[in-house]
């Protein structure tokens, strides 16, 4: 997530360049631990990314060409994606972060999202917050990471908390990865 430097009416796409990155480890290489499955992905009830949490107890990691995330180079040139996995029993998965808003200002927020391999698990909603401002919701589909872009104005300055929240309730799958 970037600060840009805009008037709340104009939005003038060279300050982009001068943004301030935000988010922490978006990328989600800087993994804690990458034993499970051969180290290829795994569950987890806590986060094993640093700067990321996940809130509902549930989430995941992958490498590329697992049951989450078809075969692919990801945007980033890495190797670790996140996951958020939503059951029947309308347990969505969610990660997020704390994220410092230096003022109340106009901000940009990308990242990439995919389904899963399996097109059965496409379609599920995500929304993403920054507190409870809703930033965006998104239907994913397709096995291909996305990149998706949104902009809009915090209501707060201070530490708030990034949110990527699965609200399907059924059995979907998404991927994630390159935050910024």
């Amino acid at each position: 997530m970037k600060l840009l430097l805009a008037f709340f009416c104009t939005l003038v796409l060279p300050q982009f360049a001068g943004a301030t990155e935000l988010v922490v480890n978006g990328s989600f290489e800087d993994e804690t631990s990458t034993t499970e499955n051969n180290g290829n992905w795994g569950y987890y009830s806590t986060c094993k990314y640093s700067g990321w949490t996940f809130p509902n107890g549930s989430g995941g990691f992958s490498k590329v060409n697992t049951p989450w995330i078809a075969n692919q180079t990801l945007p980033d040139s890495g190797k670790w994606v996140t996951f958020l996995q939503s059951s029947k029993s309308g347990n969505g998965g969610a990660i997020s972060q704390d994220v410092t808003i230096p003022a109340i200002a106009f901000y940009e927020l990308s990242f990439y999202a995919c389904g899963r391999k399996e097109t059965q698990y496409h379609g599920q909603q995500l929304t993403v917050s920054l507190d409870s401002l809703v930033v965006t919701n998104i239907v994913v589909s397709g096995s291909t990471l996305k990149k998706y872009t949104c902009q809009f104005i915090s209501n707060k300055a201070g530490t708030c908390q990034l949110k990527f929240q699965s609200e399907s309730t059924s059995d979907k799958g998404s991927s994630i990865d390159c935050v910024s």
